[in-house]
Parts: structure tokens; sequence; C-alpha cells
């Protein structure tokens, strides 16, 4: 079954849509309900110990995608999934960063994970 932006499924036809691992949806969002949130940190690369090069960037990766003390890898992407939240982190040469992007009505858990 193939969708485009302007199709509509109901019934049966968003039934075998979702029971479909493969199928990947898009909604358009109205960006007045989204909400993004950026902290800039004073850190980088140029604080790596010498006998450490790429600890900033190694400590940016494992912010992405290590998880929390709460929750797992697995259930931080799973719950960013749900929330059809975006969650991003870098470390740079001269500074890092940490991004949000979710939908209002979701803010409180999205800045729970």
């Amino acid at each position: 079954m193939i969708m485009n932006r302007t199709s509509l499924a109901t019934g049966a036809a968003l039934a075998a849509l979702l029971a479909n691992p493969a199928w990947a949806g898009e909604a358009e969002v109205d960006p007045k309900d989204m909400v993004t949130i950026t902290a800039t940190l004073q850190t980088g690369a140029w604080l790596d110990p010498p006998d450490k090069v790429g600890l900033a960037g190694l400590t940016g990766t494992v912010m992405q995608t290590g998880g929390t003390a709460r929750m797992g890898a697995e259930q931080v992407d799973e719950e960013l999934e749900r929330l059809a939240a975006g969650l991003s982190v870098g470390i740079g040469t001269d500074s890092g960063s940490a991004s949000l992007d979710v939908l209002k009505k979701d803010l409180d858990r999205g800045l729970r994970i």
C-alpha cells in the first residue's frame, strides 16, 4: 500500500500500515505546536587532556546514545519515538550543545527524559 502526504488512512488501511514495521509515517506539524530547547555548554575538545585526545567527542556520543540514570538507551529511544521528539547532543572543538525538539503538549515528558 502506498500513501502520499495528502492521503489519510483509516480503518483497515490504517491497521495495515501500523502492522507493517517497515512503514515510516510522516505527519505535518504546525511549528507553533513545537518547542525547541537548546543548551550550549562551555566545553569541548580544547579541554581534552593530552593523553586522552577525543574524550570530549566520545562523551558527547555517549550522552546522545547511552541512556540516562533512570532509562536505558533503548528506553530513551522508544520514549522519544513515542513522543515524536528529537534529542541531540554533541561536543565539538570549542563548545558542546544539547537540543530537544518536542510538541508543546509533551514538553514535561520530554524534559524528564
